[in-house]
């Protein structure tokens, strides 16, 4: 076999029986390190012990080794290398400089994955996982699919910037092909058109009022970080200024290019909350905060600055290219006869199985645990649109009917996109809670925030459940979501934004107790009055008054205090100490220091014990 002698000095093979040779692309180059794993995959997967469901390989042995294989064009080190972050790289290569460990051991792993999650996938799919020592978790688990399913899909040519033009060729025609076939995509045609927008042109952005034009008009919206940037805004005195002309050498590097790529899909006009919003115009922003169902709701597309944490960054990236590459392999395994004869995309032949490898964990990554996708706000804005461009290392597409990436383009596979919790639940109660577990766990710059910054969904979902909204809850079933608990107690605002009983009125991540979902309830809600504080029970309230009827109240007093957050605590009511104990889930920090009498209502019972199992 004839090397070059980069592959050669590597230990890279070409050709093997296991890696497929196509010579359009470089997804055949491995190290030996990855190409043992490959050789060896067969009989660590053929028959594995149940009590021990995975083969584990020795990696690289240590982290400069591991780089050097990715910098001479391992396409496995590439994509393991890529999903680490670079404070986990620097602090594997300050370990080996300060002595504090001799080598780093980098390990690989193979488990078969379930077979219901392999959408689609008779043959099942294998998570190869790289753990790297003193990082938080995994690097990368490598997803195997079966050549049906998505490795016969074309091959991109895949540039070293997500500003390339193939690239944006690619974000065009996701676009199309949406508008054109995909009749749950269509924006809603509810409402009005929003009240400015920013109309993009040769002659440069300028700012204008809708008000004039009665028919619905095509715009895209931005969703970004403003972070600590000072960045050009709407405001009262330039209000008449931005009419004329908007500069562009003063707008933030992320706004420049939504302008362009607005520009390149073809959209006349863009929607950014900054610009078209007056920010020192309360009233004004009251309003249109409110407007977020109907901003959102009819916009033909929505761009995510997923990548940045402030405006400076922009929305492009550069990247090895191979970093969004596919790896495709052959595993020729004997005993796996499904697929004896499978033609590459290029017409070789490669007897054995084909797959596709790629990060288990890169939608999530990109999207969800992006610094975008930390954002209360922006978590209103992904729900509320139709379609999503989203900006990371990679380019990601969402809508209602595909996911897709570059990686990916015709489909994301059903195992790589990540599910945020029960969001398509079809139950509106769990639906609801799936948001709001969601929600609560995203930052909000200003905490007076929280009622506005989920109300455009709200106000979207009315219409399907045909409920009244309550101060974050809805009114039919209101007992079952009043078992919400905080997972952590915070201080308490001053003054408070919402009644104790909403979830609103803590700034804690809370849940709802699992087992309440289905347990009968000993609380009846009989009256709840929500007085908004503005014209729009979506907004800020100023009251909110709940009447329950409900058993009897248990007057107690807590006995020691606690010694750690929800730790058991005694209780003494009639004059005796109950020999039960009782977790307490506090609100806020300066509850867990009260001391006085307290009363406990019984709020649910457990269908299979008949025990009392929920207190307030």
């Amino acid at each position: 076999m004839d090397l070059d002698p980069e592959c050669r000095e590597l230990g890279m093979h070409k050709r093997n029986k296991h890696v497929c040779d196509q010579e359009s692309r470089t997804s055949s180059r491995v190290c030996e390190k990855c190409r043992y794993i490959f050789d060896n995959w067969s009989p660590a997967t053929d028959e594995y012990d149940q009590d021990h469901p995975y083969a584990e390989w020795r990696h690289w042995e240590n982290i400069l080794a591991f780089k050097d294989a990715a910098s001479k064009g391992c396409h496995l080190c590439i994509l393991f290398l890529s999903q680490f972050k670079e404070s986990e790289i620097e602090d594997a290569e300050g370990a080996m400089r300060n002595d504090e460990m001799d080598t780093l051991s980098v390990l690989a792993q193979c488990e078969p994955m379930t077979q219901s999650a392999s959408r689609r996938s008779g043959q099942g799919c294998w998570s190869l996982t790289l753990t790297l020592p003193l990082s938080d978790g995994p690097a990368l688990s490598v997803l195997s699919m079966s050549p049906f399913f998505v490795a016969l899909e074309p091959y991109a040519d895949f540039s070293t910037s997500t500003m390339a033009k193939p690239v944006l060729q690619v974000a065009k025609s996701w676009l199309g092909d949406c508008i054109r076939s995909h009749s749950a995509c269509r924006p809603s045609q509810h409402g009005s058109n929003p009240t400015r927008l920013i109309e993009v042109g040769a002659d440069g952005p300028r700012l204008i009022l809708s008000a004039g034009i009665c028919e619905p008009i095509s715009y895209a919206t931005l969703s970004h970080c403003w972070g600590s940037l000072k960045i050009l805004r709407l405001v009262k005195s330039n209000f008449t200024q931005l009419q004329q002309k908007i500069p562009l050498d003063e707008l933030c590097q992320t706004f420049q290019d939504a302008l362009k790529i607005t520009e390149e899909v073809g959209i006349r006009y863009l929607w950014i909350d900054s610009l078209c919003i007056i920010q020192d115009d309360p009233e004004d922003w009251n309003r249109e905060a409110l407007q977020m169902a109907v901003v959102y709701g009819r916009s033909s597309i929505n761009i995510s600055a997923s990548k940045a944490t402030d405006g400076s960054m922009g929305l492009f990236a550069s990247r090895n290219p191979k970093s969004v590459e596919r790896l495709q392999v052959c595993l020729d395994w004997e005993k796996w006869d499904t697929f004896p004869e499978v033609p590459d995309p290029l017409g070789d032949i490669c007897k054995g199985t084909l797959y596709d490898c790629a990060p288990l964990f890169m939608h999530k990554r990109c999207i969800s645990e992006s610094p975008l996708g930390k954002r209360a706000w922006v978590l209103q804005e992904r729900i509320l649109s139709h379609r999503s461009l989203h900006f990371s290392s990679q380019l990601f597409w969402e809508c209602k009917e595909r996911t897709a990436c570059e990686t990916f383009p015709g489909w994301l596979p059903g195992i790589l996109r990540w599910k945020d919790g029960n969001i398509e639940a079809e139950d509106n109660l769990e639906h609801w809670f799936a948001i709001v577990w969601l929600y609560t766990r995203c930052k909000l710059t200003f905490t007076k925030d929280k009622f506005v910054a989920i109300s455009g969904i709200a106000k979207s979902l009315q219409e399907r459940y045909h409920d009244e909204y309550v101060a974050g809850f809805w009114r039919k079933d209101l007992e079952r979501q009043l078992l919400w608990y905080s997972t952590r107690p915070t201080t308490q605002p001053s003054p408070p934004r919402a009644p104790s009983w909403s979830w609103i009125s803590t700034d804690s991540a809370v849940n709802s107790h699992p087992a309440a979902m289905y347990r009968p309830y000993l609380i009846k809600v009989l009256d709840v009055k929500i007085i908004p504080a503005g014209n729009s029970v979506f907004g800020n309230i100023r009251q909110g008054v709940l009447r329950i009827r409900c058993g009897y109240l248990i007057p107690f007093t807590l006995g020691s205090k606690p010694t750690s957050i929800n730790s058991h605590r005694q209780i003494f009511s009639g004059g005796r100490m109950f020999s039960i104990s009782l977790v307490f889930m506090w609100d806020y920090i300066d509850a867990e220091e009260y001391s006085g009498q307290l009363y406990l209502l019984s709020a649910c019972r457990n269908r299979a014990t008949r025990a009392t199992g929920w207190y307030w």
